[in-house]
């Protein structure tokens, strides 16, 4: 055990990273994260995707998937709101009711917090130290994920939260958790199948049953082929938007085979992390797992990059987590195809971590064997 004497480089490196410089760094990532979701914003804050959330949870039933009745509550608040739609599955709408009765800025006040909290959970479980806190806030995909009041830290932190939980013997618990992050079946696809090759069959019950209770809770309020819809209403928004997707999908072009060539390829890539994982602790392999959903999953988003960042800051350095984000970012420029063939390099990056070099763990590192 090493003993840090005071006056040693030891002792004052830690005073440096202690209480004065750690809400220091929380202070600039939360000044950071509202500039992007307050200031720098249109009018109304006509740009938010949290309109669709917004109005879907004040609909709360089958209207939530029907573009005209959540466009014109949204135009009841702010005329310049365009393509909004919500394509998510229809328990998040009603997860998100009590918000939905608010008015519109009050109940984006609270989404932002809630997110930033997240944020801020994600990275005191992990005990990042205050360069790399500050390597969060400026990591373009959060920044972008809070300019456009999407939910990936939301999710990041219920990923997280369950990945521990599993590694910490609760399996069933975790498995709940992960179960709470399919609402984005198009990232989180290969999750479950990690956990149901490493016959982790609690966890994967939990999932199991968190996931069934979901789909009950939702049949009752909005009905139950409430699937059906929510798949249409997702094919049906991309004739509307222009996604900036930094996965391979991105490099299939637009056509009437399209959707079948994204879903062979989210299978191939499943089929490659299975293989890629085999000897990554089960923390890592989710890890390795939630990344390669971003590579082969057939809808990437730039803020989606954010689930990126417990494997950037785990394997590299600060500033590399920052250039990392930056050039994540070149996909909403002419160089976006570079960006999606470059994507499987963090699959790669997430599957190097092997046995304890994996996601560190919330936990003391055991000793090792002499």
């Amino acid at each position: 055990m090493t003993v840090a004497v005071s006056g040693s480089p030891a002792a004052r490196g830690r005073g440096k990273q202690g209480p004065y410089w750690s809400p220091a760094a929380l202070a600039v990532a939360l000044a950071i994260w509202a500039a992007a979701a307050w200031w720098i914003q249109p009018p109304c804050l006509a740009s938010s995707d949290f309109y669709a959330f917004w109005a879907a949870a004040r609909l709360a039933d089958s209207r939530m998937y029907d573009p005209a009745a959540v466009e014109a509550l949204q135009r009841s608040e702010c005329p310049e709101v365009r393509s909004k739609r919500f394509i998510r599955p229809a328990i998040e709408g009603l997860a998100l009711y009590p918000l939905g009765q608010l008015p519109y800025r009050t109940a984006y006040a609270i989404w932002f917090a809630l997110n930033a909290g997240a944020c801020l959970a994600v990275l005191g479980v992990s005990r990042r130290k205050p360069a790399e806190i500050l390597a969060a806030a400026l990591y373009a995909p959060l920044v972008w994920n809070f300019g456009l009041a999407q939910d990936a830290p939301l999710l990041l932190f219920a990923f997280t939260a369950g990945v521990r939980l599993i590694a910490q013997g609760r399996p069933s618990s975790g498995g709940a958790l992960l179960a709470l992050c399919l609402v984005k079946p198009n990232i989180f696809f290969a999750a479950p199948l990690v956990v149901a090759s490493r016959k982790q069959w609690r966890a994967l019950g939990g999932m199991a049953v968190t996931s069934g209770a979901m789909y009950l809770a939702a049949a009752a309020a909005v009905g139950y082929d409430w699937p059906i819809r929510f798949l249409k209403a997702a094919l049906e928004n991309e004739n509307v938007i222009s996604p900036n997707i930094v996965g391979l999908a991105g490099l299939i072009p637009d056509s009437g085979r399209s959707i079948s060539l994204k879903i062979a390829l989210a299978a191939a890539g499943a089929v490659l992390t299975l293989a890629w994982t085999r000897r990554q602790t089960p923390e890592a392999a989710l890890h390795s797992a939630l990344a390669a959903g971003l590579v082969f999953g057939p809808r990437a988003m730039i803020y989606d990059g954010a689930f990126l960042l417990p494997t950037l800051l785990s394997r590299l350095k600060p500033s590399e987590t920052v250039v990392a984000g930056l050039a994540l970012s070149l996909v909403v420029t002419p160089a976006r195809p570079l960006v999606e063939l470059a994507s499987p390099a963090w699959l790669w990056l997430a599957a190097s971590a092997r046995s304890r070099e994996a996601i560190p763990s919330s936990g003391p590192t055991p000793p090792r064997a002499p």
